[in-house]
């Protein structure tokens, strides 16, 4: 953290999403260099017996929510995404990696109970709803799916706020520079257009080092995650979304990265049918032995827009 925190800082970031959990005994130590560092904090935050839907989740995710939150408030950190992707889609008994997980169709008390006791614990809590825009997802709620569940179950929940996680180019098909432009709209101008504005789109693109095959975007080269990151700046900017969540900064090392135990086991890429999942290893700014990637000169462009005029540049 001492390392990282100064590199995320040179790039102008002065936001950042990190992931907590509440069955921590104690807040990590570093989560107090996060508040002495960066002036927006959001903790994006699982709770294993939730979402496994243990017998007693009810009342383990009171006392762990009232401990972390608590902890969290403390230090003025006060957002808090619940990872409502987990659970808005995946929660099918088919599904190679959700289906152990409780099904979707219990979400509503899970994350309104969450809600509560967020709020119990402290009175200036953000909770951050963030469905996932993707068009197959949840099409048990109709045709257009995830826009049907939104209207039937997602409006119904108890949320102060609502973000995107939107990866379009990789789970979210798209093929041109023009539909990953329209479909970042069209998800925002859906939620806007029923009364909810947008906080923050998470985006980003793995740097796995295939070239996409026929121009098509999917697991790219490293100038494929600036053109990528490029566009999504210029619909989110039209669309005068505040925040452009990339994910993530720095690519982890899967020998000696400790994954959420909420996926699989420690120090393992998470698999889909046996086959690892490489692009978990290959979001990030920087490469895993902490150099930037050509990103990074990008995203130094877009922090400090004075800079670009005086050069007469555009971002």
């Amino acid at each position: 953290m001492d390392e990282i925190c100064p590199k995320v800082k040179a790039l102008g970031i002065e936001a950042v999403t990190v992931c907590g959990n509440l069955g921590w005994k104690e807040l990590p130590e570093y989560f107090r260099k996060l508040s002495k560092n960066f002036k927006d904090i959001r903790v994006n935050l699982i709770h294993g017996p939730t979402y496994r839907n243990q017998a007693d989740w009810k009342q383990k995710i009171r006392e762990d929510g009232m401990r972390i939150i608590s902890a969290l408030a403390e230090l003025g950190i006060n957002e808090y995404p619940w990872m409502i992707e987990c659970n808005s889609g995946y929660g099918h008994w088919w599904h190679p990696i959700w289906g152990k997980y409780i099904h979707h169709d219990k979400l509503t008390e899970n994350f309104n109970y969450f809600y509560d006791i967020a709020h119990s614990a402290n009175p200036r809590a953000n909770v951050i709803i963030v469905p996932y825009p993707h068009s197959l997802l949840n099409l048990n709620s109709g045709i257009s799916g995830w826009k049907n569940w939104w209207i039937k179950i997602g409006e119904r929940l108890k949320f102060d706020s609502v973000a995107l996680d939107a990866h379009v180019g990789t789970w979210i098909f798209a093929w041109s520079d023009k539909l990953v432009y329209a479909r970042l709209v069209d998800a925002i101008n859906f939620l806007k257009t029923r009364g909810y504005p947008v906080s923050s789109v998470e985006v980003g693109y793995p740097t796995c080092g295939f070239k996409p095959l026929l121009g098509l975007y999917g697991w790219g080269r490293e100038i494929d995650q600036v053109r990528m990151l490029k566009t999504c700046y210029r619909a989110l900017s039209d669309c005068n979304i505040p925040f452009m969540q990339i994910c993530e900064f720095i690519d982890p090392d899967p020998r000696g990265q400790v994954y959420e135990k909420f996926f699989v086991d420690e120090g393992k890429l998470i698999r889909l049918l046996g086959i690892p999942i490489v692009e978990e290893a290959n979001w990030g700014l920087l490469r895993r032995d902490r150099t930037e990637k050509m990103a990074c000169a990008w995203v130094k462009q877009i922090m400090h827009p004075l800079d670009l005029k005086t050069k007469g540049l555009d971002p």
